[in-house]
């Protein structure tokens, strides 16, 4: 009941203070909307995290964060749309957001190598299946090319009803050639198996899909939205398409799938590219940054011990 959670946050917000924490990150939504009026009466500076366009937000809700924002000091987002999101719809200034991409562990030099079989091209997603993943698009886009190039397979990754695009992909005439792996433990050996990389998502913050795409050095082709363009460069390191153009996604497929040296070249791009974005130090320090900046401000600058030691 929510004054039992009340009671529990006042708690939980006093047990912080007594244990000398001077800066609380919140990560998940419902925290972010109950936990920052408590922390900050204890004394506490708040940093929440958004990492998504808001697709879980009501109006009940917003009027509610509204309110709450008055009791944060930073909010971290994970791109820069994310962060123009969370302006326009909870009402922060733009000098309260900062933007962390998120970080990527791992020697681009090192990576293991792919293992692609050039007779038998593989055109993968990975996605749970949801509506705001909109995976019936991939579906349509690859069998609008499928019989140009008849040994190449679709490969869904991710858990979730797939019932209706396995009916959609006989529908449609590829009922054999789109396999569903359903829910992996790790899905890094499977991108590293594919071809071209698509996600066709109607909403992202940042994709961690195509981070892992790219780390693979794997072309991407992906709907235009949210972080989605902050990571792919378009014609550069794969391509964008509109939310629900298939016609563009399939033209985009038939590219790549008939253009070999083009799959490598925008695959190596993209590893580049990620690896410079995403590093996992910087977001690291960056994080440090924000957390000491904070505990310096509610000590003072002077006699204030920093919130993040370095070994």
């Amino acid at each position: 009941s929510a004054p039992s959670a009340w009671w529990r946050a006042r708690n939980l917000a006093r047990r912080l203070r007594r244990g000398g924490f001077r800066v609380a990150h919140l990560f998940f939504n419902d925290t972010s909307i109950l936990l920052p009026p408590f922390l900050r009466l204890s004394g506490i500076k708040v940093v929440i995290a958004r990492r998504d366009m808001g697709f879980w937000y009501t109006g009940g809700q917003l009027r509610v964060l509204r309110v709450v924002r008055r009791a944060v000091d930073r909010v971290v987002a994970n791109s820069r749309a994310v962060a123009r999101r969370v302006c326009e719809a909870e009402g922060y200034s733009p000098n309260r957001v900062v933007v962390h991409y998120n970080g990527l562990l791992g020697n681009p030099e090192e990576a293991p190598p792919r293992e692609v079989d050039p007779g038998h091209p593989v055109v993968g997603l990975v996605a749970n299946v949801r509506p705001v993943k909109r995976v019936q698009d991939a579906v349509r886009a690859f069998a609008l090319v499928a019989e140009r190039h008849p040994s190449a397979e679709l490969r869904i990754v991710g858990g979730g009803d797939t019932g209706p695009l396995a009916g959609l992909a006989g529908e449609l005439g590829v009922g054999d050639r789109v396999v569903f792996t359903g829910r992996v433990s790790d899905a890094t050996a499977e991108v590293h198996r594919f071809t071209v990389a698509m996600l066709t998502s109607e909403s992202e913050g940042l994709s961690n899909a195509i981070i892992e795409y790219m780390q693979a050095g794997v072309p991407v082709i992906c709907t235009d939205t949210g972080g989605n363009p902050e990571l792919v460069a378009d014609g550069e390191t794969g391509f964008l398409a509109p939310v629900g153009n298939v016609d563009t996604m399939a033209r985009r497929l038939g590219e790549l799938l008939e253009d070999a040296e083009l799959c490598r070249a925008m695959g190596e791009r993209g590893r580049t590219r990620i690896h410079q974005l995403c590093d996992h130090a910087q977001m690291v320090r960056a994080h440090e940054s924000l957390y000491n900046e904070l505990a310096s401000e509610k000590a003072g600058t002077e006699g204030g011990r920093p919130a993040v030691k370095r070994s």
